[in-house]
């Protein structure tokens, strides 16, 4: 039989919609949480640095921003090399070392946190 005027084209009771199968989320382990943590001190920390780099508009003005950023991010991730630059930066002794030192401890920092997630 029809429906009437208005009413659903199907009066048969439809079958409840089966829920969502449960999906586990894995946990992070110890290591994967201090560097989470370490990456929310960076940007909490870096916030005007980030804005002041999103901001630049000359090659003076953006490479001023790119090393506060890199300062800060290092303060937090790599605070013994930040250290050392801001050292090297007041001798004016062996200022290019420092800086690579410590641009390389913040690749290292990186790429030891997505190994993590890998």
């Amino acid at each position: 039989p029809e429906a009437p005027v208005g009413w659903p084209a199907s009066l048969r009771q439809e079958p409840a919609p089966q829920a969502a199968p449960v999906v586990k989320v894995k946990e992070w382990n110890g290591a994967q949480k201090l560097f989470l943590s370490q990456l929310e001190k960076i940007e909490a920390a870096c916030k005007g640095r980030m804005q002041a780099l999103k901001e630049c508009s000359s090659e003076e003005e953006c490479a001023r921003a790119t090393l506060g950023m890199d300062l800060c991010f290092a303060e937090t991730a790599c605070p013994k090399e930040a250290k050392n630059f801001m050292q090297a930066l007041e001798s004016d002794k062996g200022v290019d070392a420092a800086h690579e030192r410590m641009l390389d401890c913040c690749r290292k920092f990186r790429a030891d946190g997505e190994k993590l997630f890998k």
